[in-house]
């Protein structure tokens, strides 16, 4: 097979796995964007008070506003559009098992935070906790 035939073949292949074009790509950037930045913005401005002492939170929260558009523009560009759609983007359901293993290794993670929160504030109490861990703890 020469180059030519094999690039060919490379292109057609991912051109089934991606139907959709540069036209979906842009709007769904362009509604993305949106999304996240003008609701994400007055969110951030409006709970600025609450948050000052909690940047990161608000910033984690005010995110997920960009998730939003990204299912937005999936939900309207997308899924009309294009059979099968949901495996074409690569969703794959994990389970039940792998979502509640992901759940309890999230819970894991905030008691063992805690757990070195209390030790550097009770056995080391001179060293302090500087920047985010201290501003989250």
């Amino acid at each position: 097979m020469s180059e030519l035939q094999a690039t060919t073949t490379e292109d057609h292949a991912v051109r089934e796995l991606a139907p959709w074009g540069l036209r979906e790509a842009l709007l769904a950037v362009l509604i993305s964007a949106v999304v996240y930045l003008i609701p994400g913005y007055v969110f951030l401005v409006a709970t600025d008070t609450y948050f000052k002492h909690h940047q990161l939170v608000g910033e984690i929260i005010a995110y997920q506003f960009l998730v939003l558009g990204v299912l937005l523009s999936v939900t309207l560009l997308i899924l009309p559009n294009y059979p099968n759609a949901v495996e074409r983007l690569g969703y794959r359901f994990p389970g039940w098992q792998t979502l509640a293993a992901a759940g309890a290794s999230v819970v894991l993670i905030f008691i063992g935070i805690s757990v070195l929160y209390w030790v550097f504030t009770h056995l080391f109490p001179g060293y302090g906790l500087q920047g985010n861990a201290k501003q989250e703890l």
